[in-house]
């Protein structure tokens, strides 16, 4: 009896059936790209939602920016119509990235690929915190082959816009360790930016929240005072210059699942209200 256990050595977890076919859409997609576009994917990394990123470069192969992708087969039934059904909490990661988040669909027969960007205005405009799957259907322009480079320049410009930002706020990811530091830092940078508009606009007193203590048990009440509190100056702030469709920030509770995405998303809408804000007090009669 112990030889016939010893005998039975316990087996390897084996690949998942999709890793030769999301493999060679990974392979198929690296050959057709062009030049100026450096690939670093892994399709076997176990990092979610994405991936890897492509690197885009100059002609003498300096980089200028990057995306950050995730790549999916092209499934045979729908090459006159690319498209792919996929679960919305992967598409919301372009809460929580700081570079474009782009979504390749690989035609693996026809050796081409489509692409879509995913956005937060995008995510919020299709309604998907309230779905838990939305189809992607790139645009058929959108066409990434040995003959087409116009993506490229295309891709160097969304790279480009995201790091001119000037009140782009970190959005941490689900797992960091430092999410308390890195909440502290956006809610100074936010303070900030409300006080010197508070300034400019003859207020005082703006702009101060309270610190997160990392590991608190109760962090959301702290972090929730904070986004309303926020939310009141913003909106304070706005009717005076008259701007439109400020605030509606979200309420991260505690315990929940996916607690950076409301985080997240407040942070995203922050900074248009911050950016809708500069604008319109620039416009002002100095």
């Amino acid at each position: 009896m112990d030889d016939d256990r010893d005998s039975k050595k316990p087996e390897a977890a084996p690949y998942p059936p999709s890793d030769e076919a999301e493999q060679r859409a990974v392979n198929i997609l690296e050959d057709i790209l062009d030049p100026r576009v450096k690939s670093h994917i892994d399709s076997r990394d176990k990092t979610p939602n994405h991936d890897g990123h492509l690197e885009l470069v100059n002609d003498d192969g300096v980089p200028e920016g990057r995306v950050v992708v995730q790549i999916k087969k092209l499934h045979d039934d729908n090459r006159d119509d690319p498209k792919v059904k996929m679960e919305t909490r992967h598409l919301a990661y372009c809460f929580t990235s700081n570079e474009p988040f782009i979504i390749i669909l690989v035609d693996t027969t026809e050796r081409a690929a489509y692409w879509s960007l995913i956005t937060e205005t995008w995510y919020e405009q299709e309604g998907l915190s309230q779905q838990q799957y939305k189809v992607v259907r790139p645009d058929s322009r959108n066409l990434i082959s040995r003959t087409t480079d116009e993506y490229v320049d295309e891709w160097l410009k969304y790279a480009n816009q995201y790091k001119s930002s000037h009140f782009k706020l970190d959005k941490p990811p689900a797992g960091v360790l430092n999410w308390g530091h890195r909440l502290n830092m956006n809610f100074e940078k936010i303070g900030g930016y409300i006080n010197d508009f508070g300034t400019k606009l003859g207020i005082s007193g703006l702009g101060d929240y309270e610190k997160i203590e990392q590991g608190m048990v109760y962090w959301h009440i702290p972090v929730n005072d904070n986004f309303e509190k926020i939310e009141n100056e913003v909106t304070q702030l706005a009717k005076m210059v008259n701007v439109d469709h400020v605030g509606d920030y979200r309420q991260p509770s505690k315990g929940q699942l996916d607690w950076h995405y409301p985080l997240n998303y407040n942070f995203f809408k922050i900074e248009m209200d911050l950016e809708s804000l500069a604008e319109a007090i620039r416009d002002q009669p100095q």
